[in-house]
């Protein structure tokens, strides 16, 4: 109870006693009485607080008043007929292990407030609840009684909760939670519930009933609440150093999201949940853990004698609501939060976690440690860094949940919600919805001016804002964060937005946008030239697109193949909606069909450059091999063994690059509020930066004040919390269970203080209570592995010893035995890499260990007498576990100069300059051979060279002054290279043994490696990978084909909406089929009410589906020419691997029964979804009944097809055949280098005059034909022209 809320009231007899606060406010006079001030719809209550004598009448009625309260103060908590009573109510259920797994339900949770009203009711001899007061260690009546309206969860805690849960000597020989009492079964949280104890039950339970009313819950949903669900009598255990393995961490890991209640804004404690830290630290969990999802936060109070709630985002029934019509979702969420009293939340603005208090001085001293990232068992600090940015973080939230309601009430400048929201500088995902709102030009620039600088995801909605513009949608462009990776703007309806606004909005889009999400749906003034900016603004390695303009009357052709031209290589997913558009038409969609398909991909495989280069399956990533050169320290491993640096000492030296001040004439001050690669201010410097320029010669200087950085009265003692956030990262303590196993104490820093066993390796590994090398590394060799690259390792450093254990971990990981990564304890089980079972073989053998020795130009690999190669995989002697004996050589196994290791009996020299030697020796010779190796580089040449990058690691790559060999990736990582300077990496050209320039070779051949990153993240070098990766696709892509690079869309999944347009017909669908990527995964298209699509555009798409497609959806509903034949051609080409099948079929009154049976006929044994709607079709109701789900389908045994349809023979070659036929001539497409002037100014923008191009559409290929091309209506000869030939159309579409 101590942890949830404020500090249980204590008195002295006789003292003025501390109450739970009432409603109606009283007020003193000057002779001590009390002035009665009842608040409507409440009954008054007079406290006696009056000093003066009184009547004899009044004498009298009082001892009369004493007497029945001491009759009714009888009653006691702890009487043996009180708790009888408790126990015949609420018997003990059954134990249930895990307090996260003890969540009420809402049934039970009215039970405990129908028993608590008997109870605290002033009825004729009825015994009473009252007011506790302690007396001598004993609680006793301390004269107020108490009524339901006036209990909270303190008055239920000492006469329900604590008395009813207490240990039983028969039923329950141990205490138990409450819930205990209710059930023996687990109740999982749907929610958890955040509130302060001094909250009224009665208001609690409305906050609540509420939220189950609005979301749709049952009355059997579980509601996590702490009082029930811990045992009260038990609450002294020690809080563990991990705050997530709190029962309200776990609690939290299992609910949907937090409910927060508040009480009445009029009752003066309604502010105490923003000023206690538990609560506090609740709401922090929330939106700081690591859930691996987005929890919803929403908040409830009373207001008058109802609840009020703020939900985040809409609820179920809303969604259904806003997926019918697009806004109505939206208005319902208005209306109901249109009366929430945003006043109850405006504290929450203001609150300090330094301030803020706790019942117990132990558990403020936990949190504020968990804040500051500390030991929890030290002494709080009074100030640290983070609380201010927990203050922050905390108080952001509440002003985006409150936004909207402060717009509308015009209250967004008083309660300063911009700044409150900017100053939350960590943020880095921002979600605003504004839909419906009456946001002004005014009210958007504040928006706009509170999106914090280092958003990675931004996702705001202005649906429906009518007063939006051009001119807000540049101040947003202007205000987009650099560092922006995931971008979603809703401007649907917002009928002022054009094109000016959409190229601003494109021209800003930041350099590493991977997923995009635009609406402009109903903008009425948007047209062709904001789309051609917008295909020329999106990024190159933009990797999903979601692109809406449905409605856009603006929109032609020209726009749809603008798309064409885009930059974005990469592209993965794209989306494009383009419903509605009357002047979308077939000749669109073929341009952008034979402009963005597979030609520039045919092309890149003629010549050789990359393998299946435009496909981002699985096929694509084995084309290529990788080839990951990593040095250990600074990379992998957190020491500099080279260098003689300790972990304390590198951690340091990480955080002087990455920390950024002001060089003042008395010494260096920090700026920066976290540590960074790059900073925004071109004034600033780091601190590193700083010591180099002041000390150029004494680099020993330099390194000795850079390894206490962080330490106290040190420039960086600032940055200290990041510094235990790596170590953090770093500690086994993180498993609770492996520190046990263990025996871990405590994490040691200096490697040197704990001398390693090289008899219990096992225990080497665990001595220091850390991670040596880092878990981002495990994790990346994880992903390849599972996901079947073809990659290889090569481990680098200047220190032998600090190889051999590498090499050493590396044995254990690669063989499931790292007592981390073993599946014990609680630790991940990685798959095989040792060659057991036709797994790859990633351990380190002494064979391919080798020894740079640059002032002889050679790299020397030894062979040992008991190595030899057995089925392509390194083996020693005869041992049945390839390697055993091999691992019990300490490195550098293989150097040749060390002591202890085994005589090498042959020698492998690769010579250089040139470099052809050292090149194929390296990736043939020992890559081809072992999936890892290891070079130990020339420490001394690369020092006594005054540690030039010229003079560094020997990195050889073909680059040939563009991109020579791009089937093979070798990629070095280090966190050693400098910005602008590869420092320590000697990247040089194969063909001509000059270096590589760093800007060419930065994110091909070497990626700087952030260390805080690479130690706070696991995932770390698996993104850093893919953007490498991605890099190398686009320089291949240019570098091969310049002038089309743009042209050729990698994707995996597509989806395009040309619902309603009436001139789409078959012509466009048979390009589209005809280019459709191989290993495309999921294909979803919209043509419902495209009235021209018949069966030969559907027969097209059937010949055209990739073999490696999983998810097929097609909405061909209110299309009149799909009849049983093109559903027969459709069944007959569905791929193998299909599993997931969507067809809507409503209202094609061509489709009867034998498309059913052919649907029947066709389905694939790998199919494990299908959705079928024949609403409103020929289909018998027999047929239609089959129709409901997959089951049913598949227990129908239909007729033979033949017997039910005979369908025609295709043409020999559908696609090409339909293309060519139903092509129009070449239309006057928009050039994208037209769509912005030279100058770039959006006021050159020119909007084309849409050119509607009409085809007929027949059942026959041979007889489609052109009504009249694009253009032709202005030209009375035109008309008069016969009409386009087939062998017209096929030349047209070839030069289209």
């Amino acid at each position: 109870a101590a942890r949830s809320g404020a500090m249980m009231p204590r008195g002295r007899r006789g003292a003025v006693q501390l109450r739970a606060p009432v409603f109606e406010p009283v007020a003193q006079q000057p002779g001590g009485h009390v002035k009665k001030t009842p608040t409507a719809g409440l009954r008054p209550r007079v406290r006696v607080a009056s000093q003066e004598p009184a009547s004899r009448a009044s004498v009298e009625s009082g001892k009369a008043s004493v007497a029945e309260a001491e009759r009714r103060h009888s009653l006691k908590p702890n009487s043996d007929a009180y708790l009888q009573e408790l126990r015949k109510e609420f018997p003990f259920q059954g134990f249930i292990d895990g307090a996260e797994y003890r969540a009420i339900t809402l049934r039970q949770l009215l039970r405990v407030t129908s028993f608590a009203s008997r109870w605290a009711t002033q009825e004729a001899g009825q015994r009473q609840w009252s007011e506790l007061q302690e007396q001598e260690g004993t609680p006793q009546p301390s004269g107020r009684m108490l009524t339901m309206g006036m209990v909270n969860f303190y008055h239920l805690n000492t006469w329900l909760l604590r008395p009813a849960t207490q240990a039983r000597s028969q039923q329950a020989p141990f205490d138990c939670s409450f819930v205990e009492l209710l059930t023996s079964e687990r109740q999982t949280p749907k929610w958890f519930i955040s509130h302060w104890w001094g909250e009224r039950v009665t208001g609690f339970v409305k906050c609540i009933e509420l939220q189950a009313k609005t979301r749709e819950f049952s009355d059997s949903t579980g509601f996590w609440v702490c009082a029930f669900a811990h045992r009260q009598h038990s609450l002294g255990e020690d809080l563990p150093q991990d705050p997530m393995m709190l029962p309200v961490g776990k609690a939290m890991e299992l609910s949907d999201g937090m409910l927060l209640v508040l009480s009445h804004k009029n009752d003066s404690s309604h502010t105490a949940p923003f000023h206690r830290l538990w609560c506090l630290m609740e709401e922090y969990l929330l939106i700081t853990g690591s859930w691996g999802r987005r929890l919803m936060l929403d908040i409830a109070t009373t207001h008058g004698i109802e609840a009020q709630i703020l939900t985040d985002g809409l609820t179920e029934r809303e969604q259904r609501l806003e997926d019918k019509r697009s806004g109505e979702g939206s208005r319902c969420k208005m209306e109901r939060e249109s009366t929430f009293p945003i006043e109850v939340v405006e504290e929450g603005l203001n609150l300090n976690v330094e301030s803020a208090k706790a019942s117990l001085d132990s558990d403020r001293a936990y949190i504020l440690n968990v804040f500051a990232n500390r030991d929890r068992s030290q002494q709080p600090l009074a100030n640290h860094p983070n609380y201010a940015r927990v203050t922050s973080r905390l108080r952001a939230t509440f002003a985006v949940a409150v936004w909207r309601q402060a717009l509308e009430r015009n209250t967004v400048e008083s309660m300063r919600l911009a700044e409150v929201l900017q100053a939350d500088i960590g943020r880095v995902e921002l979600r605003l919805d504004m839909a419906l709102s009456t946001v002004s030009s005014i009210g958007f620039a504040t928006v706009v001016k509170g999106i914090p600088p280092k958003l990675r995801r931004l996702q705001i909605s202005f649906q429906d804002c009518d007063q939006i513009d051009d001119g807000c949608l540049a101040m947003l462009a202007n205000r987009l964060p650099h560092v922006l990776e995931e971008l979603d703007l809703n401007f649907e309806l917002c009928e002022r937005v054009g094109d000016p606004g959409l190229a601003a909005l494109a021209m800003a889009l930041p350099d590493g946008l991977q997923g995009i999400r635009l609406n402009f749906t109903a903008c009425s003034e948007v047209g062709d030239p904001g789309l051609a900016a917008l295909a020329q603004g999106l990024p190159m390695g933009l990797q999903r697109a979601d692109l809406r303009f449905t409605e856009c009357a603006k929109v032609s052709d020209n726009g749809l193949a603008a798309f064409a031209q885009t930059n974005s290589v990469v592209l993965r997913r794209l989306r494009l909606d383009f419903r509605r558009c009357d002047h979308v038409t077939s000749a669109g969609l073929a341009v952008l069909a034979q402009s963005g398909g597979d030609r520039v991909a045919e092309d890149v495989r003629r010549d050789g450059l990359l393998t299946d280069l435009h496909m981002p399956g699985k096929e694509s990533q084995q084309g290529r091999k990788l080839v990951l050169h990593f040095a250990l320290p600074r990379t992998l491993m957190t020491c500099d063994m080279a260098a003689h640096r300790s972990t304390e000492a590198e951690l340091n030296s990480v955080l002087t690059e990455l920390a950024w001040g002001r060089a003042l004439k008395e010494g260096w001050e920090l700026v920066s509020p976290e540590p960074s690669v790059e900073t925004v201010d071109p004034t600033l410097c780091s601190y590193a930066d700083f010591l180099r320029r002041i000390y150029p010669t004494d680099h020993q200087k330099v390194e000795g004040m850079q390894t206490v950085f962080t330490n106290p009265n040190e420039p960086g003692q600032r940055l200290r919390p990041f510094f235990d956030k790596m170590l953090k990262a770093l500690s086994y303590s993180n498993n609770w269970l492996l520190a046990k196993a263990y025996d871990i104490k405590k994490v040691v820093l200096n490697e040197e203080e704990v001398p390693e066993d090289s008899n219990e390796p096992e225990q080497a590994i665990m001595r220091l209570g850390r991670h040596q090398v880092l878990p981002s590394f495990w994790q990346l060799l994880i992903h390849l592995t599972k996901r079947e690259r073809n990659f290889s390792i090569v481990l680098r450093s200047f220190s032998a010893k600090q190889l051999s254990i590498m090499q050493r971990e590396l044995q254990f990981f690669c063989k499931g035995l790292h007592p981390a990564y073993s599946g014990q304890n609680k630790t991940r089980m990685p798959p095989r890499m040792n060659g057991e079972k036709g797994s790859r073989d990633l351990r380190l053998h002494p064979g391919s260990i080798g020894r740079v020795n640059r002032s002889h130009g050679c790299l020397k690999f030894n062979r040992y007498a008991d190595e030899r190669i057995i089925g392509g995989a390194l083996t020693a002697g005869s041992s049945d576990d390839a390697g055993d004996e091999d691992e019990d050589r300490t490195g550098p196994a293989g150097s040749g100069d060390e002591e202890g290791e085994v005589s090498a009996v042959e020698s492998i020299t690769y010579r250089f300059p040139s470099y052809h030697e050292v090149y194929n020796g390296l990736v043939h010779n020992i890559l081809g051979k072992s999936a890892t190796a290891a070079i130990i580089d020339d420490y001394s040449y690369w020092e006594d060279n005054g540690k030039q990058a010229s003079a560094g690691k020997l990195h050889v790559v073909d680059y040939n002054g563009c991109l020579a060999e791009t089937q093979v990736q070798h990629l070095f990582f280090d966190g050693c290279v400098r910005p602008g300077d590869a420092y320590c990496v000697d990247v040089r050209d194969l063909q001509s043994g000059e270096p590589v320039a760093f800007s060419e070779a930065d994110g091909l051949f070497v990626r700087f490696v952030d260390f805080y990153q690479a130690c706070t993240d696991p995932e770390y070098f698996v993104k850093a990978l893919e953007q490498c990766e991605s890099k190398m696709t686009q320089r291949a892509l240019r570098a091969q084909n310049p002038t089309d690079a743009g042209s050729c869309l990698p994707l995996s999944r597509l989806e395009l909406c040309f619902s309603e347009c009436s001139e789409m017909g078959d012509g466009g669908l048979a390009s589209l089929a005809h280019v459709l990527p191989k290993t495309l995964q999921a294909l979803c298209l919209n043509l419902s009410c495209c009235v021209k699509l018949g069966d030969s555009g559907l027969s097209a798409v059937a010949h055209g589906l990739p073999p490696e497609l999983h998810e097929l959806r097609l909405d061909l509903s209110r299309c009149p020419n799909i009849s049983d034949e093109g559903i027969a051609a459709l069944m007959r080409s569905l791929p193998e691997k299909l599993q997931i099948f969507q067809l809507d079929l409503q209202r094609c009154y061509g489709i009867k029964d034998p498309s059913i049976a052919s649907i029947r006929h066709g389905l694939p044994a790998s199919l494990k979804h299908l959705e079928l709607d024949v609403q409103y079709t020929s289909v018998s109701v027999e047929r239609k009944k089959h129709c409901r789900s997959l089951d049913d389908l598949l227990a129908w045994q239909p007729p033979s097809i033949d017997t039910l349809l005979s369908a025609p023979a295709l043409p020999a070659e559908p696609l090409e055949a339909v293309a060519r036929a139903a092509a129009p001539a070449r239309p006057a497409l928009l050039p994208p280098e037209n769509a912005m002037s030279p100058t770039g100014s959006v006021r050159d923008i020119q909007l084309l005059e849409p050119r509607p191009m009409r085809m007929r559409s027949t059942t026959s290929v041979s007889a489609m034909s052109v009504d009249q091309p694009m253009g032709a209506a202005s030209d009375p000869a035109a008309i008069e022209q016969p009409p386009v030939t087939a062998a017209d159309a096929a030349a047209a579409v070839v030069e289209v």
